[in-house]
C-alpha cells in the first residue's frame, strides 16, 4: 500500500470499528489512538524515530485520519480522544513536535515507570 491508502486504512479501519461499538451501544467515554507511539506507528509510513525523525507529517497525517474516523461517527462529540506517550521525560518533545500539524485531540496519557531506585527513595 502507498501513503495515501494506508491513511484511507486507518480512517476506514478506526471508523467501522467505532460505529460496530455504537451499533452495539457500548461507546467508550474515551479512545487512545494507538499506544506509547513515542516513535510513531505503522512504521515506516508513520514513524517518527531514528532515520525518520523528519516523518513527523506523515505521523500527523495518520492520527488525524485515525480521529476523522472518530469523529465521523461520534457526531455528538461525547468521546474524548487520547494521544499516548510513553515517558514522562521526553513527552515535551513529542508534542511540540506534533503540535504544528493540529490534531484535534483531548487528552494526553502518559506512563511513568519508575526504576527500583527511584521506587526505594520513596520508601
Amino acid at each position: 500500500m502507498d501513503f495515501d491508502q494506508i491513511k484511507i486504512a486507518v480512517y476506514e479501519y478506526t471508523k467501522n470499528v467505532v460505529l460496530e461499538l455504537k451499533i452495539q451501544n457500548t461507546l467508550p467515554k474515551v479512545i487512545q489512538i494507538d499506544n506509547e507511539t513515542d516513535s510513531g506507528f505503522l512504521w515506516n509510513y508513520g514513524k517518527v524515530w531514528d532515520e525518520h525523525n523528519d516523518n513527523w507529517p506523515n505521523y500527523a497525517a495518520l492520527v488525524k485520519q485515525a480521529i476523522k474516523g472518530i469523529k465521523e461517527v461520534d457526531r455528538s462529540n461525547s468521546i474524548q480522544i487520547m494521544l499516548h506517550h510513553s515517558n514522562v521525560e521526553s513527552a515535551i518533545y513529542f508534542f511540540e513536535e506534533l503540535n504544528p500539524y493540529h490534531n484535534e485531540f483531548d487528552i494526553i496519557g502518559l506512563s511513568y515507570l519508575p526504576t527500583i531506585s527511584n521506587l526505594k527513595t520513596w520508601i
